[in-house]
C-alpha cells in the first residue's frame, strides 16, 4: 500500500513537471517572438566581432552603432 502512494505521488509530481515544462517552451513562441529572438542573437554575434577587433581598429564605437542600427532594420523586418 504505502509503494502505491509513493507512485501516485512520484506520478503527480512528473505531471506537474511536465506541465511547467510545456507552458514554458520555446516552441510555442510566436513567429514575431522568434524573428526577435534570432536579431539579437545577431546583435550578440555582431557585438563579439566588434569586441575581437577593437584591437585592431579604432573604430570600435563605429563597430557597435552599426550593430545597433542592424539590429533596429531586423526588427522592423520582423512580422507583427
Amino acid at each position: 500500500m504505502k509503494r502505491r502512494g509513493y507512485l501516485l505521488i512520484l506520478w503527480i509530481i512528473s505531471l506537474v513537471f511536465i506541465a511547467c515544462s510545456c507552458a514554458t517552451s520555446p516552441f510555442h513562441q510566436t513567429p514575431k517572438e522568434k524573428c526577435l529572438a534570432l536579431c539579437e542573437a545577431d546583435l550578440e554575434g555582431c557585438k563579439e566581432g566588434c569586441e575581437d577587433s577593437a584591437d585592431f581598429e579604432p573604430g570600435a564605437a563605429q563597430c557597435l552603432d552599426q550593430c545597433e542600427k542592424k539590429l533596429t532594420e531586423c526588427n522592423q523586418k520582423c512580422p507583427d
